[in-house]
């Protein structure tokens, strides 16, 4: 074999080593994970829709308790469990008995009490707050009223508000 020939032949390796260097050069790689995460609250909200618990006439002295009913209208998005409902004590606070107590704008006052489904309805003082599973859409918590009878208030109006809570 001449020279010449080897020659060609070292160059031709040359170039088909360095193609071929070419096509499999690795490219340099790293990889990490990211945490993906949401929260979704539970939504409910109160509704316009509340019913005010409204007595009818108390008679002073009567022997009987007089009874009523109101209740809040709660909207859910999605369902929600353990959900709850405490009442505050009302603007006039509560007797040394634990009642609420309504007042007619001057000294004059009528006891009341405030009753959910879990029992007497309060913040857990006196009285024990409601837990309840709600439904997705509308729900609607009762709450019933007495006025213990046996009462000699003044004449007059009475009124109290109360502040209905929702924990969840």
């Amino acid at each position: 074999m001449s020279m010449k020939r080897y020659g060609y032949a070292a160059v031709a390796a040359a170039a088909l080593l360095t193609v071929s260097s070419l096509g499999m050069q690795a490219n340099a790689e790293s990889s990490t994970a990211i945490e993906i995460s949401a929260s979704v609250a539970d939504a409910c909200e109160f509704t316009a829709n509340t019913v005010d618990l409204s007595f009818n006439e108390y008679t002073p002295g009567q022997a009987t308790d007089l009874a009523a009913q109101g209740s809040v209208e709660v909207n859910c998005t999605v369902a929600a469990t353990n959900v709850t409902f405490s009442a505050g004590n009302g603007n006039n606070g509560r007797n040394a008995g634990g009642n609420r107590e309504m007042d007619n704008g001057g000294s004059g006052r009528l006891e009341y009490q405030l009753i959910s489904e879990a029992g007497l309805f309060g913040d857990g003082g006196f009285d024990t707050p409601l837990v309840k599973d709600l439904v997705q859409n509308l729900n609607t918590i009762v709450i019933d009223g007495i006025v213990p009878g046996s009462q000699n208030p003044q004449g007059g109006n009475y009124t109290d508000s109360v502040l209905i809570t929702m924990s969840f």
